[in-house]
């Protein structure tokens, strides 16, 4: 990312506490969720998009039941699920993250860098405008800017942007627009699809990245140029990415020796899911769900909302 992108919005962000802040106070309320939209998955699902060479095509129907448990375990950790259903001309409409970045009371719609998926972003736009009105809507200026949710990583204080093959420096340039009370800074993303493929939260201050070379470089870049101080957690990169939601772990079931590493580190609650069918697609758990904050929740209930 270009110097004027992290000198710019480092300078609005730094609230006068520099590199030795407290991220605990914030984060903990920050990650509180209440409501989260996703989307069933079709059966053109099996066409998604993919840069890798599958040994096995994707199962469908498995992938629908992994899909069930972890929409439950958002419902079970308190959050209202809005549920979108399956749309066969929309195969990778299961990765509902791509489609919007929301921090607070603020949701930028994305600009996906694979261009057949902005359909995806009105059906989400809509149902933002329609059941969230107290969110605002930020729309991308510059026609250029080509952006993922899943290169956006916000940590409570700070925001890194993951430039990748689906996000650019000028979609950077349009989350430093959007948000502009957080210092916001580009990392560059190698060997994998997003930056969160590879580095997530794991709480207030804390993240979990992969052990690759490509992974420790990208945890070195956030080191060195980071305004706050994380503790950080290497793991396999198969399970680096997390979700960090309502003071519990959502981490991928599968990897016994990497999760004990998280259970000897992090004191919160944890819960494994199994996403294998999605990670066919590149797909994890950060992915499948834009989760926000609102003033009343109905409380881990099933919601609705028609196309």
């Amino acid at each position: 990312m270009s110097g004027s992108i992290s000198e710019e919005t480092y300078a609005r962000g730094l609230g006068g506490q520099g590199r030795s802040g407290s991220l605990s106070q914030a984060g903990g309320r920050m990650f509180h969720y209440t409501d989260a939209i996703v989307c069933g998955v079709p059966d053109s699902f099996i066409r998604g998009q993919t840069s890798l060479s599958l040994a096995t095509p994707v199962d469908v129907r498995k992938a629908r039941d992994q899909h069930r448990v972890y929409v439950d375990v958002l419902r079970k950790l308190g959050m209202d699920v809005w549920e979108l259903d399956p749309d066969e001309a929309l195969p990778d409409s299961p990765f509902v993250e791509d489609t919007a970045v929301i921090i607070g009371p603020t949701a930028l719609v994305c600009r996906p860098g694979v261009a057949s998926r902005e359909s995806e972003v009105k059906v989400v736009k809509s149902i933002l405008m329609k059941e969230f009105p107290d969110i605002e809507l930020v729309e991308m200026k510059n026609e250029r800017a080509r952006l993922d949710g899943g290169d956006v990583l916000f940590t409570g204080r700070e925001i890194f942007v993951g430039i990748s093959k689906r996000t650019n420096e000028l979609g950077a340039q349009e989350v430093a627009r959007a948000f502009p009370d957080y210092p916001c800074l580009g990392v560059r993303v190698e060997n994998a699809l997003h930056l969160k493929t590879l580095v997530t939260l794991a709480g207030p201050r804390t993240l979990v990245a992969g052990d690759s070379p490509s992974a420790r470089k990208m945890v070195q870049k956030i080191e060195s140029d980071a305004i706050y101080r994380y503790d950080i957690i290497h793991v396999t990169d198969d399970l680096a990415n997390t979700v960090y939601a309502n003071g519990t772990l959502v981490h991928k079931a599968g990897y016994p020796n990497a999760a004990k590493i998280l259970t000897e580190k992090l004191r919160c609650p944890k819960v494994s899911v199994d996403l294998s069918e999605f990670a066919k697609l590149e797909g994890h758990l950060t992915c499948c769900s834009l989760l926000l904050s609102r003033t009343a929740s109905l409380g881990g209930k099933a919601r609705t909302f028609q196309r």
